[in-house]
């Protein structure tokens, strides 16, 4: 069977059924291989876009590994981010009942500082009516010891001139008793009897029986 090319020429005047026939075959022939290579190219350029495809499916896998990671990274940073939320809660709840307790503890100090406050102005008051009375009590003390010094120089005056006058009476007893004395030495440098109690002319009698002798 003769193979007809592109290259060759058909006789237009040898047998047509022939020709026909060859041409027909070599038509087949060019479709099978036209078939042929078209199906290789669509079986290559899927080949082709299969592999492109893993390599892109590779790729995102690579990249969804990565997300992965990072996902589990973002995951691990919200964790700890979680725990230092929470300890920074813990500790705005501590912050919270202390500054609860301070204002409780602010509110009974400024309520002590309110009673404080009305005690010292109780005291003062009480103070300066108590100096008020000390300053009266004193001058009342004053002037009544003013007063009794007073009476005391006053009887001191009239001791002194009651005493004065008993010296004086004393003395002027004493100076009797003395010239009495002195009498009773002359008249017995006299001779003169003397009485029978004065037997010794330096007898001394008693203060009581020679105011009794004395005074009679």
């Amino acid at each position: 069977m003769t193979r007809i090319t592109r290259s060759q020429k058909i006789d237009p005047n040898g047998d047509t059924i022939h020709y026909l026939q060859e041409h027909i075959k070599y038509l087949n022939r060019q479709i099978r291989r036209c078939s042929k290579e078209s199906h290789i190219n669509l079986l290559n350029q899927e080949i082709q876009r299969t592999q492109n495809l893993k390599e892109k499916l590779r790729l995102k896998e690579i990249t969804i590994e990565k997300a992965n990671q990072e996902l589990d990274k973002l995951r691990e940073e919200v964790k700890l981010l979680k725990e230092i939320i929470d300890q920074k809660n813990e500790t705005i709840n501590n912050l919270r009942e202390e500054n609860e307790a301070l204002r409780s503890t602010n509110e009974e100090t400024q309520a002590t500082n309110i009673q404080l406050v009305a005690q010292i102005e109780h005291f003062r008051d009480r103070n300066n009516s108590l100096r008020q009375e000390l300053h009266s009590n004193c001058n009342n003390f004053i002037l009544s010891q003013q007063k009794h010094i007073e009476d005391l120089q006053r009887t001191i005056r009239v001791k002194e001139e009651s005493d004065h006058e008993f010296c004086n009476q004393r003395i002027n007893r004493l100076e009797n008793r003395i010239s009495y004395f002195d009498d009773r030495e002359r008249q017995r440098a006299q001779g003169i009897e003397l009485p029978p109690y004065f037997a010794r002319s330096d007898a001394f009698l008693g203060e009581q029986e020679f105011d009794q002798q004395f005074n009679h």
